[in-house]
């Protein structure tokens, strides 16, 4: 579950049951399109993200909270996220909400989020390996 207190929501999913915003069932975007998504980023001098999607013609906001940032992509207000470091208290939630949802994202597996954090990447299922091979420059995806 994730409860965001400054809008009121509740953001909640069971494994292989779906997903919800405040007991109305969820999905990601149906967005294909590179050039008109919404990706979400957190801040990092090491993330080509950026431009890559400024450069395809999309927009880039930058929420300031992976939790916020992952119920966007679930419940389809934003079609990507995109952080080169989380740490393992930030994501778990969200991670399964976006894959109820209907979303992607990359592997975090749980001893080394532990241990050190890692990148991620959560998006509409079109999108996913576009914004991977973008997000893969200089960065383990799969967390090895």
């Amino acid at each position: 579950m994730i409860y965001l207190p400054c809008v009121g929501r509740l953001y909640s999913a069971v494994r292989n049951d779906g997903a919800w915003c405040d007991g109305v069932p969820i999905h990601v975007s149906r967005a294909t399109d590179l050039a008109e998504a919404t990706i979400t980023i957190g801040i990092s001098r090491r993330a080509p993200m950026i431009e890559t999607a400024l450069r395809s013609g999309g927009a880039v906001r930058c929420m300031g909270s992976c939790v916020v940032a992952l119920a966007m992509v679930a419940e389809g207000t934003a079609d990507g996220y995109f952080e080169t470091h989380v740490q393992a208290w930030d994501c778990p939630a969200g991670i399964l909400i976006v894959r109820e949802a209907g979303g992607r994202t990359n592997e975090v597996p749980g001893p080394i989020m532990l241990a050190r954090g890692g990148p991620l990447l959560a998006s509409a299922p079109a999108l996913f390996d576009r914004l991977a091979e973008v997000a893969a420059v200089g960065l383990d995806l799969a967390g090895g």
